[in-house]
């Protein structure tokens, strides 16, 4: 899809007009003008359907789905309903600007490891560069394989389950469960999945969205199938006319099972959920940071098994070198 980014500038924008007192298609043209490529003809043709043919926001915006996904078309025709466009596009563009900072954390926990990684690459070809047994472009070839072997194609193995996750879920589940159980890093993600729940939640129940379809929709932003199945349970309580944490998983952290049960005592839903989204997302950047510090540790280790090898290796063949001299 690719549009998040942009999406964050085009919602904070109607936000801000709308508060300012500009009508919906005024701030849909001043939101075209400011934006880019496709996302601005896309915008041009939501406003046409405004101005020409008298559709709502969200009938308008449901005729481009890979724009405007589920999430964002159910929370605006919420807002459509209840007349509350203005918080309801601030709250996406806070929505999006929550999932990029996410991302950084993910990205910036990982890029010294993946350097390392890289450089491992060169370092375990380095002796034999050296001593001449290894011609240059077999080395070249070497780093090559090594990184193409233990590197890439998982790295695009991971992609391909992800991007084909809807037509092969198994596959999809297989990875989201191995992804859970990597030490440091499978705890972050946890922690980032239920942040991106609870955030999602708390955005379609303010938005009015009945408590049993946030459900419904919330997993869907979690980006994992097994923490979502965590609170799976919490529409079939609604439906039993029970309290929603009565059945989430016990796998759950006990004191966000109590922030949620607390805020269902108390009708204060929006600020405890709120809250669970903050502490998971505070703990998430912690421990894949601590991942991130780690791992380097983790591959130097092999370094040095790897280079004691090949000392030994070369050690070996100087020795029976001389055996044959004499």
């Amino acid at each position: 899809m690719g549009y998040s980014n942009q999406l964050i500038t085009v919602y904070h924008n109607l936000a801000t007009m709308l508060n300012a007192g500009l009508p919906i298609l005024r701030s849909m043209d001043r939101a075209a003008e400011y934006a880019k490529g496709s996302l601005k003809r896309t915008l041009i043709h939501v406003l046409n359907a405004l101005s020409q043919e008298g559709k709502t926001v969200h009938e308008a915006m449901d005729e481009h789905p890979r724009v405007f996904r589920e999430f964002d078309r159910t929370v605006i025709k919420a807002a459509d309903q209840s007349g509350n466009l203005e918080a309801c596009f601030k709250m996406l563009s806070e929505w999006y600007e929550f999932q990029r900072r996410m991302r950084r954390i993910v990205f910036r926990g990982l890029t010294y490891p993946v350097f390392i990684i890289h450089a491992a690459a060169f370092v375990i070809q380095l002796p034999g560069l050296i001593l001449g047994t290894i011609p240059p472009l077999q080395c070249i070839l070497n780093i090559a394989l090594f990184l193409g072997t233990f590197f890439y194609l998982p790295l695009f193995l991971i992609w391909l389950i992800f991007w084909q996750g809807g037509k092969i879920p198994v596959l999809r589940k297989i990875v989201d469960g191995i992804t859970l159980r990597i030490p440091l890093l499978g705890k972050g993600m946890r922690e980032l999945c239920i942040s991106r729940f609870c955030k999602a939640f708390g955005m379609l129940f303010k938005a009015g969205i009945p408590m049993s379809e946030c459900f419904d929709l919330a997993p869907q932003a979690t980006g994992n199938y097994w923490v979502s199945r965590m609170f799976s349970k919490g529409r079939d309580m609604i439906a039993e006319g029970r309290m929603p944490s009565e059945g989430f998983s016990r796998h759950l952290p006990t004191e966000y099972i109590d922030l949620w049960t607390i805020g269902e005592e108390s009708g204060d839903m929006d600020r405890c959920v709120d809250k669970i989204a903050e502490i998971s997302a505070d703990r998430a950047d912690l421990r894949i940071s601590m991942f991130a510090r780690a791992l380097p540790w983790f591959i130097y280790l092999i370094y040095m098994g790897v280079m004691v090898y090949l000392v030994l290796q070369l050690a070996q063949s100087a020795y029976q070198n001389l055996d044959v001299g004499f």
